[in-house]
């Protein structure tokens, strides 16, 4: 019975020796960093720095419909330049407006009307690319003194934002039945010249985006293209971003022209 006695006096001096060992490391354990487990990633690919292998879409466009223009000259972007920034007014006195790649007149021809109304003229704008190399292009326009409602008078159909070298537009600005005084603004003229495949990645577009609807009206696509025509998604957002900052108009070209435009959207 004592040594049973001895015994149990021994193991609880060695519990008790236990204690103070272990509670001491425990502390020290729970203050130290665990450091985590070392976990394989795979590497994404940067689409800025490793293009998908494979040809583009507008590539494969060009192959599928056998385009003989070199699609090399769009692998660079477009050159861009704002010929008139501040607003110029053309009247009957100053019908021109002059620069190394586009020119303007002002014309005021009298039109079918009925008699008592205002609307006895047509105020016209006849754009031409003066420079050695077709153009897109973008006169913004503002109606000045003396406009009326045009009330019977068909507008011009024709393409309305792009020019081939030496070539004229024109488009119906509206009426007036005030000839002599009549005054159109010019606020803005942006330029790019193109390349013959920006040329026809340009005319297949169905919308001239960055002019007001009455000018959109006038538009008429080639109907002669080697690819087939494509509407831009979200057109009508892109013409408020041009409305609200007119170089966005040269991104949205540039984007046009360098793409497939019915498959890859403008961002």
């Amino acid at each position: 019975m004592q040594l049973l006695k001895n015994r149990l006096i021994v193991f609880a001096i060695l519990g008790a020796i236990g204690l103070l060992v272990i509670i001491p490391v425990s502390f020290g354990l729970a203050g130290r960093p665990v450091e985590p487990e070392a976990q394989p990633t795979a590497k994404l690919a940067d689409p800025a720095t490793e293009p998908t292998a494979g040809p583009t879409p507008l590539q494969a466009l060009w192959t599928r419909h056998k385009v003989k223009e070199p699609i090399d000259a769009l692998a660079r972007p477009l050159p861009r330049k704002t010929l008139l920034s501040d607003p110029v007014t053309l009247g009957a006195k100053n019908a021109f407006w002059i620069s190394d790649l586009l020119t303007l007149e002002l014309a005021i021809v009298e039109k079918a009307h009925s008699m008592g109304n205002r609307d006895t003229h047509a105020v016209l704008l006849k754009i031409k690319n003066v420079g050695p190399a077709p153009l897109a292009f973008r006169v913004d326009t503002a109606e000045g003194k003396l406009f009326v409602e045009c009330r019977s008078v068909k507008p011009v159909q024709a393409h309305q934002f792009i020019l081939p070298a030496g070539a004229t537009v024109e488009r119906m600005e509206g009426c007036t039945g005030t000839r002599e005084l009549v005054e159109l603004v010019i606020r803005r003229v942006q330029v790019m010249p193109l390349s013959g495949a920006a040329m026809i990645t340009l005319s297949r577009v169905l919308q001239p985006l960055g002019l007001s609807y009455k000018m959109r009206a006038q538009h008429r696509t080639p109907e002669l293209n080697p690819l087939p025509v494509c509407i831009v998604p979200d057109a009508e957002v892109l013409q408020n971003r041009i409305a609200e900052n007119s170089e966005t108009w040269f991104d949205v070209m540039d984007f046009l022209a360098r793409h497939d435009c019915a498959t890859e959207p403008f961002r």
